[in-house]
């Protein structure tokens, strides 16, 4: 079944992309109302970021465009790391991305990710749920109904 004949029975089909860019997900993402770009605090993460950013807009999308900096140990990292990649893509590309929010590096998720569970709030977890609730706020997303 073809994405868009299956997005007619939704009000969000959110997708999980691989890390980098192939022809089919540049593809999928030039069909996509909204970008959510995860990236970390890395340079080597963040130059990635702004590598898709630049295909993007190569390709005439549209788009609104998203951060999300994930892995950071404190919000100063996080938001310099947002920075570099919002200077970059305001200078050469000419276009304006958002910091929906910052993701801690927690070792509950690590674990979590590779027990194939799901990460359990505890008193431990940085506010790891408080951040991700924080984040979804942010999201505009218009429902039918």
């Amino acid at each position: 079944m073809e994405l868009k004949s299956l997005s007619k029975n939704f009000d969000v089909v959110i997708l999980d992309t691989a890390s980098g860019i192939e022809e089919g997900t540049l593809q999928l993402l030039l069909k996509s109302d909204e970008i959510i770009l995860v990236t970390t605090p890395e340079p080597t993460s963040v130059m990635d970021g702004y590598v898709i950013f630049k295909l993007l807009k190569a390709n005439g999308c549209k788009a609104t465009s998203n951060v999300i900096v994930n892995k950071c140990f404190n919000k100063k990292e996080a938001f310099e790391a947002y920075h570099n990649l919002k200077k970059a893509t305001k200078h050469f590309l000419k276009k304006d991305i958002n910091l929906l929010g910052e993701i801690s590096f927690s070792e509950d998720v690590v674990k979590s990710i590779q027990s194939q569970s799901l990460i359990k709030q505890n008193p431990d977890s940085h506010g790891i749920f408080d951040q991700i609730t924080q984040i979804s706020s942010k999201l505009k997303i218009t429902t039918i109904g």
